[in-house]
């Protein structure tokens, strides 16, 4: 009995092990990187983003920004699946913010659904194992948010927490139209099918999405109207469904 015991207090200590060592090598990686001089003040992020609005991205053309594909932070899927964050380089970033030096949210103006993966990612490129296929997510370059939500696991195997969906909250459109896009358009919540190559915008029209949590059968939103941000509503969507509704709309503070 003892020397069962002794091997399942080894056995969680490795696996403990495992994951500390996973999240320092993440961790260095982002560090070592020319576009993170600094994380200071990442507990102030809010879902607005930064303050200052030249933080955008052209809508003038679909790529406007010189980007690359991150091999180091690509993560393979059950399997079949090697998904690639598309980032933008350190020198268009320099571009654009004046500095190489911000936190997530001044990128995609989101700050649900963990930090890791979202600071300056425009895209993701799918690449099916099995068919030796690739897809893009997006038909443009937009400011994506913590797509890392969408996964369940460890770097020895994850999988998608809803069968076959990516979970994307992004800012992909002008609305305001002043010809970029940033932390004053709104963040829009999108599913995308990485068998039949669909990208589904699944938050409510005309709300901005602020908060985002999982359940087992359904993804919870807190949203605000576009119009109207000192309101808030509660929305439910269920991904084996595709059907979603309103829980509660109205709410002032």
């Amino acid at each position: 009995m003892a020397q069962e015991n002794w091997k399942g207090l080894c056995q969680g200590a490795r696996v403990t092990i495992a994951v500390y060592i996973e999240a320092a090598s993440r961790a260095m990686r982002i560090l070592r990187s020319p576009l993170l001089v600094v994380l200071v003040g990442l507990s102030a992020i809010n879902v607005n983003g930064c303050s200052n609005p030249t933080h955008a991205i052209r809508t003038d053309s679909l790529e406007p920004i010189k980007a690359r594909l991150n091999d180091d932070d690509s993560i393979l899927v059950q399997g079949k699946y090697l998904i690639l964050p598309i980032e933008a380089e350190a020198n268009e970033i320099e571009k654009v913010y004046g500095s190489a030096v911000f936190s997530g949210s001044c990128w995609s103006g989101t700050d649900f659904g963990g930090l890791w993966g979202s600071l300056y990612t425009l895209n993701l490129e799918v690449v099916e194992l099995e068919t030796n296929g690739h897809h893009r997510v997006f038909d443009r370059q937009v400011a994506l948010g913590s797509w890392r939500m969408s996964l369940e696991g460890t770097g020895s195997g994850y999988y998608l927490r809803y069968p076959d969906q990516l979970i994307l909250p992004a800012r992909t459109s002008d609305v305001n139209k002043d010809g970029f896009i940033t932390k004053n358009d709104p963040v829009w919540l999108f599913l995308y099918d990485i068998k039949k190559h669909q990208t589904t915008k699944i938050s409510p029209q005309g709300y901005h999405v602020g908060k985002v949590d999982l359940l087992p059968d359904r993804i919870v939103m807190v949203v605000q109207p576009e119009n109207d941000r000192n309101k808030s509503a509660v929305y439910g969507y269920e991904p084996q469904k595709g059907e979603g509704r309103l829980i509660v709309e109205g709410m002032t503070p």
